[in-house]
C-alpha cells in the first residue's frame, strides 16, 4: 500500500482512537485492548507504537506482525518493528521458570539452529543442536516440497570436539548450513510434521518425540520469515519499476537460486513439446514469426510456473533463499529476493512485469530443452533405427557454412 492510499486510513484510525479517549503515549495495556475492534485503529497502533521507546511495544507489536489482522495492518507492525530495532529496542524478557536442580548440574545453554538452501525439487536440510552436560544432542531434519512436508528426523550425541567438527564442515561448503533463528526453524519443522496424514508420522518423521530436548515453550502457531522484518518494504509502491526491470543475472551464479529454476523445469513438459513442435514443423516461417511464437509459448509457461495458486509457495520459497543469503553476509541477493517476493505477493500482479520471474522461466524452459535433448541423445545412441525426425533435427542444428 502506498503512502498517500494508507495516509487517510491512519487518519481514520488515529481519529478513532483519539474518540475512545486514547493518545500516542497512552499506557501500552490500553492500547493493547482496542487491538482487533476497528481495522483503521489497529493500524494506528502499529504506527504509534513504533515511536515508543520501551520492550512492551515491541512485543505488541510482534503479536499485531503476527497476528490474523489484516496485511496492512501486519505491513506498518513490520515497518514499527524494524524502526524500534534500529534504536536497539528489542522485546521484553519473559520471566524465566525456576527449575529445580543439582548445584553441580549446569543449565543447558540455548538450542542452536542452522539452515540450508533447497536443492532440487524443493527438498532441504536443517539442523538443532543443544549443549548439556558432557555432550551435545543434535537433530537432522529435512523437508520436502518446498517445507511443506516433513521427509525424516534423525537424532544423535556427539562429543564437543565432535561437534566443533561437524560445524567446520558443515558450514564450510558454498551451499552449507548457516546458522539462524532457532524459534523459527522449530516453527518450520512444527508446520510440516504437522502436516503430515497421520499415516505418516511414523518414527522416522516423529519430529514431536524429540522437540522437548530442543525447545520447552510451545511451537509458534504463526511467523512470518525473519526477511519480513530484516527487510521491510521501501515506502511506496510494493511493485516499484526497479523489481520491475532489476537486472537478476548476478543472481543466477548462486547455486540456491539456479536450483530454484530447475524445479521449476519439472513443470514445463508440456510446454518443452510445444517447443520441439516448433523446431520440427515442416512449414517454412521465417525467424520473426518462430520467434514470435517461442515468445507466446515462453509467457504460458511463465503463467503456468506462477500462476496465482502457486504464488504462496513462490513467496515462501523465495524469503527461504532470500533468508539463507542474509545469514552467508549476501545482503544484496537477500534484498533482490525480498523484493521479488514482495512483488508476487501484491493482489492483481502480473508476473510478466516482474523481471525476475521472466529470467526464471527461460531458465526453466532451457534446462527443461536440455534434459530432453540429452534423453534422446542417449536413446538414439542405444538404438540402430534413425527416426525422420531426428534427421530432421540434426539437420537443423548442422552449422550453415554460408551464414
Amino acid at each position: 500500500m502506498s503512502k498517500a492510499s494508507r495516509d487517510p486510513t491512519l487518519e481514520k484510525g488515529e481519529a478513532l482512537l483519539r474518540s475512545w479517549g486514547l493518545e500516542p503515549s497512552s499506557p501500552i495495556e490500553s492500547l493493547a485492548e482496542q487491538v482487533g475492534r476497528d481495522p483503521a485503529a489497529d493500524l494506528a497502533i502499529a504506527r504509534w507504537l513504533g515511536d515508543r521507546g520501551d520492550a512492551a511495544a515491541f512485543d505488541l507489536l510482534e503479536r499485531l506482525a503476527q497476528s490474523e489482522a489484516g496485511k496492512a495492518v501486519r505491513r506498518e507492525a513490520r515497518r514499527s518493528l524494524y524502526r524500534l530495532q534500529q534504536r536497539g529496542i528489542g522485546r521484553a524478557e519473559n520471566p524465566r521458570e525456576v527449575v529445580a536442580r543439582p548445584l553441580w548440574q549446569p543449565e543447558p545453554e540455548a538450542t542452536q539452529a542452522f539452515y540450508r538452501p533447497y536443492s532440487a525439487g524443493g527438498r532441504r536440510d536443517f539442523l538443532l543442536a543443544r549443549k548439556y552436560p558432557g555432550h551435545w544432542v543434535i537433530l537432522l531434519a529435512g523437508t520436502e516440497n518446498f517445507d511443506a512436508r516433513l521427509a525424516e528426523v534423525r537424532r544423535i550425541t556427539t562429543s564437543a570436539k565432535q561437534w566443533r567438527e561437524l560445524v567446520r564442515q558443515a558450514t564450510s561448503a558454498h551451499d552449507g548450513f548457516a546458522r539462524g533463528d532457532e524459534r523459527y526453524c522449530d516453527f518450520l519443522l512444527w508446520r510440516a510434521y504437522g502436516n503430515l496424514p497421520p499415516s505418516q508420522r511414523t518414527a522416522e518423521r516423529d519430529y514431536l518425540a524429540y522437540r522437548a530436548e530442543f525447545f520447552s515453550l510451545p511451537p509458534p502457531e504463526k511467523m512470518d520469515s525473519p526477511i519480513v522484518t530484516l527487510y521491510p518494504p521501501e515506502e511506496g509502491e510494493a511493485l516499484s519499476e526497479e523489481v520491475r526491470q532489476a537486472d537478476t543475472k548476478d543472481l543466477w551464479s548462486r547455486f540456491a537460486v539456479l536450483e530454484l529454476a530447475r524445479a521449476a523445469s519439472s513443470e514445463v513438459a508440456p510446454f518443452v513439446e510445444r517447443v520441439l513442435a516448433l523446431e520440427e514443423s515442416p512449414l517454412i516461417l521465417s525467424d520473426a514469426l518462430k520467434l514470435d511464437r517461442q515468445l507466446q509459448i515462453q509467457e504460458e509457461a511463465l503463467q503456468a510456473i506462477f500462476a496465482e495458486e502457486k504464488r504462496p509457495s513462490w513467496v515462501h520459497r523465495l524469503r527461504e533463499v532470500a533468508y539463507y543469503f542474509h545469514l552467508k553476509g549476501d545482503s544484496a541477493a537477500a534484498r533482490s529476493l525480498a523484493n521479488v517476493a514482495l512483488a508476487l505477493e501484491t493482489p492483481g500482479i502480473d508476473p510478466k512485469q516482474v523481471a525476475f520471474c521472466r529470467d526464471l522461466t527461460r531458465l526453466a524452459l532451457g534446462l527443461a530443452l536440455e534434459q530432453r535433448r540429452q534423453e534422446e541423445k542417449e536413446r538414439a545412441a542405444e538404438s540402430l533405427v534413425v527416426t525422420p525426425q531426428q534427421l530432421l533435427r540434426a539437420q537443423q542444428r548442422k552449422p550453415n557454412p554460408d551464414r
